[in-house]
């Protein structure tokens, strides 16, 4: 049942981690994302924090990235873990333009979940919605080139997940 949760949580961070790059979706005019999502090619590394279970400490973790941008879509690649939780991840994300809106999916360490979210303001909310698993919320903001990403669970509003990358 541990294992269960921690591979479980990794799956919800690695996944979370892989959207930080949307966070910086910004209109390049109306109903086109494209051009600003061409800025998310490329090699993304980063690190931060993430708490498996209320109460817990916050581990320290690491992730690289490739992130592919084609038309008003990404697909982002890559590893993220520390310590003893590591896993593959993947996600997709395309922004519907008569909607103005987000929805994907993701997947990492055997679980997946489906994205959706809106655009508020310079960042994003996407509601990440895994079965079997407690709703959570991710912010999305893009700062000076570095992408912050800020995931609570809704029903305590409880942060467990803070992380920054860069762009090689």
């Amino acid at each position: 049942m541990r294992m269960n949760r921690r591979l479980s949580a990794c799956a919800i961070l690695c996944a979370s981690i892989l959207v930080i790059p949307f966070a910086a979706i910004a209109a390049s005019g109306p109903g086109d994302e494209s051009a600003y999502l061409d800025r998310f090619e490329g090699a993304w590394t980063g690190e931060g924090a993430v708490r498996l279970a209320p109460g817990t400490p916050s581990l320290k973790v690491s992730c690289s990235l490739t992130g592919d941008a084609a038309g008003q879509s990404l697909v982002l690649t890559g590893r993220c873990g520390g310590g003893l939780i590591g896993s593959d991840v993947s996600a997709r994300l395309a922004y519907d333009p008569a909607r103005h809106a987000y929805r994907g999916s993701w997947s990492a360490g055997g679980s997946s979940a489906t994205l959706a979210g809106h655009r508020q303001g310079p960042a994003i909310g996407l509601n990440v919605a895994a079965p079997d698993e407690p709703g959570r919320h991710l912010t999305l903001a893009l700062d000076q080139g570095r992408l912050h990403l800020s995931m609570t669970r809704n029903d305590d509003h409880a942060e467990v997940l803070r992380l920054a990358l860069v762009k090689n």
